[in-house]
This record gives C-alpha cells, structure tokens and sequence, in this order.
C-alpha cells in the first residue's frame, strides 16, 4: 500500500467554516459533510481529523498516523463490501472505542462514509451519542443521499455542503493521482475529459483505502486508469461523429453513427459524462442561434443518464433520444 495524502483542492467556503470554527473552539460535536460523490467530501474530514488532532498535539505527525492507518485516535467504518449496509454490531463497536480516553490526551475523532446506508439498529444505536457527546470527541458522517438518514441524525449534526469541483480542480487531482502513480503525463489530459464536478466516473474506490486515501495497489490502479483514458478516448472519437451529424443536420449520417456506439460495453458514468462535456465545449463557443439547441440537448442527455440509472432504461434506445426528435425514432 502506498502513502497518497490528497491535497484539499476546491471548498474554500466549506474549509474556511471549518477552520473558523476550530479556532473560536467552536466545533460542533457531529457533522455532517453532504454532496455529490466524489467531490471530496472524505479528504476534507481527514484533512479535519487531522486538524483537529493537531490543535491538541502539534507535536505529533498526525498526517503520518492517519497515512498509515494506525492513529490510536481515529477510526473510521463503512459498509463492508459484501454487505449492503452498515450494521449495528459495527456501530457498537465504534462507540465502545469512543467512550475510551484519547491515547494522546486530546481528541478521538471518528468518521462514518456512506452514513445513510445504517440500518435502523445502527441508527438508533448512534443517537444517543450524538445526544450526549463525549469531550473532545468528533463523529463526522459522510454522505450524497442525506435524505435516507433518519431525521433525528440529521437534525442533531451541524450539516455542511460540499458543491462540485471546478474543472480547474478535477484536473489538478487527476493530475495529482497520475504523478503518485508515476503514470504517463499522457493519462490526465485523457482522464479529463470524462469529469463533469466530480470524479465518480473514474471509479477511484476500489483502488484507494477510504480510510486513509492510501492507494491500495499501485500496478492494479495505474491498469484501471490507462483503462479509463483508452474507454475516453474510443468515446469521444464515437460520440464527436454523433455530434458533427447532429450539427450539421445530416440525419441519415447521424441515424449510421448512432447505431455504431458501443453504449454497452463501456462504463456508463464514463459514458454519460464524456457525452456531456463534449456537449458543453460545443454550447460555450457555439454560435448565438445555436445556443438553444445545445442547452436543449444537453439537458435530454442528463435526463437520458438518469432514466437509464433509475428506471433502467434502454442505453441505445436513450442515447438515440438525446438526438433524435420523437417523430425519427
């Protein structure tokens, strides 16, 4: 496993609510971070946690416990991966670990990902906690669907929302994984282009320790990402044809090209969002008289994605709606 300490890219309101409350010993006793997968919700409460530890003992490298997954004052649970939720006995045992004193006399921090997949039993067993927090000690819970967590949770966390990235940022940290990976320079350019204000296209979870952000297997991460760059790039080449049909009001071209994507065999968030940002580069230097066209079509898209995503739709029937009017299909 190799050390990966992300940098805190973006969330300059979020990071500075955080600080300043820090510094006028302020903190609020649970968090709740909120947003999109993937923007960065995970780096900024490590990055919290460590904050925090420092505040008690500048002394000790922190950064270098965290990385290493043994700081005696951390813990961390989500859902293990052969399970669908969070359970009861895993948030037993977090709060037995939370009623212990620090091990370096300052604070215990714990972090839940993914919180609302608790099931009921966990919920409820978490409550009390947050009713009657321990001195010194921070639970932050993580997650994109707040909705599904109990109200009574959610109403006893001091709640934080995290936007999405900038293009500028989702570029620098791809950058900032393939420099860690000593990959091609070649790869971020390529990788790029499937982001859209998060990274969830990339797929990233499998191969980096939620706990810590280490990179699990290096080898297996670098296979994954040169993966990725060749699905964007067979993408782009595909769906440029598409849109160079659609722009040019060649219908007969474009009904060909649509038939000939390979919707199927490639990730569909990697899909989907090279469809949309090509689509967006087309809308910021299209002409005055298109721009309708292109907002129109770029809306059909995210609503393509997620009639595919929520009521399984079909991928090529979908893709074929984005283009084509009602009348050609």
């Amino acid at each position: 496993m190799k050390d990966f300490w992300p940098k805190l890219y973006g969330h300059t309101v979020e990071w500075g609510f955080l600080n300043n409350a820090l510094k006028s010993e302020n903190v609020a006793h649970a968090l709740l971070f909120t947003g999109s997968r993937s923007v960065g919700k995970r780096v900024c409460a490590l990055h919290f946690a460590k904050l925090l530890f420092d505040s008690h003992n500048p002394e000790i490298d922190h950064q270098h416990l965290l990385e290493k997954q043994n700081h005696p004052d951390f813990h961390f649970i989500e859902k293990p991966s052969d399970k669908k939720e969070i359970s009861v006995e895993q948030v037993r045992s977090l709060l037995s670990k939370l009623k212990l004193k620090s091990y370096h006399q300052g604070a215990i921090v714990a972090i839940i990902d993914d919180a609302h997949l608790l099931n009921k039993s966990a919920s409820n067993a978490i409550l009390k906690t947050l009713e009657e927090p321990n001195p010194n000690t921070y639970l932050i819970l993580i997650s994109d669907k707040p909705h599904l967590l109990l109200e009574t949770i959610a109403s006893r966390c001091q709640s934080i929302s995290f936007g999405q990235l900038s293009e500028e940022n989702c570029n620098k940290i791809i950058a900032d994984i393939c420099k860690a990976t000593d990959s091609d320079t070649s790869l971020a350019s390529k990788l790029s282009q499937s982001t859209d204000g998060t990274l969830q296209s990339l797929r990233l979870d499998s191969f980096i320790a939620r706990s810590s952000n280490s990179i699990i297997d290096e080898k297996e991460l670098v296979e994954h990402l040169v993966q990725n760059a060749s699905s964007v790039e067979s993408i782009k080449k595909q769906i440029e044809k598409v849109i160079d049909d659609f722009d040019s009001h060649s219908l007969d071209q474009l009904v060909t090209h649509l038939s000939l994507v390979d919707i199927q065999n490639v990730d569909s968030a990697l899909f989907w969002q090279t469809l949309r940002n090509l689509i967006r580069i087309r809308l910021k230097s299209s002409q005055k008289e298109k721009l309708n066209s292109w907002a129109k079509l770029l809306e059909k898209a995210i609503q393509a994605e997620y009639n595919i995503e929520r009521r399984n739709f079909n991928p090529q029937l979908q893709l074929c709606s984005v283009f084509l009017d009602e009348n050609t299909i």
